[in-house]
């Protein structure tokens, strides 16, 4: 959904809730992420997400560390 304040400071407020910022301008909910590769996110109901360069190993980390706590 769209939401209108600053994304950084939504992700801080969602900083350890399972909420990720793959790209400057997306916040993604972990919980909905169905697959992935080095370009893209693909959510559960088959959106398509940007993944950033240079958030890509950060992002393996935490989607790796989310589905181990699940």
């Amino acid at each position: 959904f769209t939401y209108y304040e600053q994304i950084g400071i939504l992700e801080k407020n969602l900083q350890g809730k399972g909420f990720f910022r793959c790209h400057k301008s997306y916040l993604i909910n972990l919980k909905h992420v169905d697959s992935y590769n080095r370009q893209e996110v693909i959510l559960d109901q088959g959106e398509r997400v940007a993944v950033a360069k240079r958030r890509y190993d950060q992002f393996c980390m935490e989607i790796l560390e989310y589905m181990r706590k699940r």
